[in-house]
């Protein structure tokens, strides 16, 4: 039962794994050009570890085997590393896309603050305009007025004169 993987160089030797059998006992496993060694450890009742316990060397069926592991192993990494790689890029792509996108909003900020005070002066304009012209409408209405009042005066006037002369 393989719970952890570590690979990494150690003293000129590429640790291939560790195996963990229970709580108290792990193998480590190295490999080197020349050999494979693993190394026995167990733990005692404080969980420290105790010296470690070498065991015969593997034959040439398990070299092979932790040889395939170890390629799987190296090209698992491999492809994390490149999918890691991958985010990390899109991170800094939409990084910078986020700070365009605040540029921008802080470029329209001002627009839009202008276009909001532009839009209230236009409504202040408007309801101006709307009184002035009932004024205007008001005050057209009352000079039709004025100026039908003053033509029948001037027709009743005429009316009289011309039957007073008769």
């Amino acid at each position: 039962m393989i719970l952890q993987t570590i690979i990494n160089l150690q003293q000129q030797q590429l640790r291939l794994g560790r195996i963990f059998s229970n709580e108290d006992y792990f193998i480590d496993i190295y490999f080197s050009s020349s050999n494979i060694t693993t190394t026995n450890h167990y733990f005692d009742q404080n969980n420290e570890e105790e010296t470690p316990i070498s065991s015969p060397q593997p034959t040439g069926n398990e070299i092979r085997q932790l040889q395939i592991e170890n390629d799987q192993l190296y090209h698992d990494v491999a492809k994390r590393s490149e999918e890691i790689h991958a985010i990390s890029t899109q991170v800094v792509e939409i990084a910078q896309l986020q700070n365009e996108l605040f540029d921008n909003i802080f470029v329209q900020k001002d627009l839009i603050q202008e276009i909001d005070l532009s839009a209230v002066a236009s409504n202040d304009d408007l309801a101006a305009a709307i009184i002035h012209i009932r004024d205007a409408i008001r005050n057209t209405a009352q000079m039709r007025r004025w100026v039908i009042f003053f033509l029948l005066v001037m027709i009743f006037s005429l009316l009289f004169l011309d039957w007073y002369n008769v």
